[in-house]
C-alpha cells in the first residue's frame, strides 16, 4: 500500500450489524465516538463532505472479513461500492 494514503483498520470481530458496522468505522476514522456515517446516505455524505477522513485516496484495511461478509450479507457489496466509488482502497483480510 502506498505510503503517504492515510490508512484505517476496521476489525470485523467489533461488529455484528450494519449499525455496529457505522459505529465501529466512526471510531476507526475519527476515534472512540467518533462518527462516520450512520446509514448509506450519511456514509456518502461523510466520505464527500470531509468529516474527520481525507476525501479520497485512504485505505481500509478491513480484517474478518469473512465474518464481516457473513454477518452483514449483501450489505458489504455496497459499502465496498462505495469505498471504491470514491477511490478508496479496501484491502480484505479473511483473518
Amino acid at each position: 500500500m502506498p505510503a503517504d494514503r492515510p490508512t484505517y483498520e476496521l476489525d470485523g470481530r467489533d461488529f455484528s450489524s450494519l449499525q455496529e458496522f457505522f459505529v465501529a468505522l466512526g471510531e476507526a476514522i475519527n476515534g472512540p465516538g467518533g462518527y462516520f456515517g450512520a446509514n448509506f446516505d450519511a456514509l456518502e455524505d461523510c466520505i464527500s463532505g470531509g468529516f474527520g477522513a481525507p476525501e479520497t485516496g485512504w485505505t481500509l484495511i478491513w480484517k474478518d472479513f469473512g465474518l464481516s461478509r457473513a454477518r452483514l450479507g449483501p450489505d458489504v457489496d455496497t459499502l465496498l461500492d462505495t469505498f471504491r466509488r470514491f477511490r478508496f482502497i479496501v484491502d480484505l483480510q479473511l483473518q
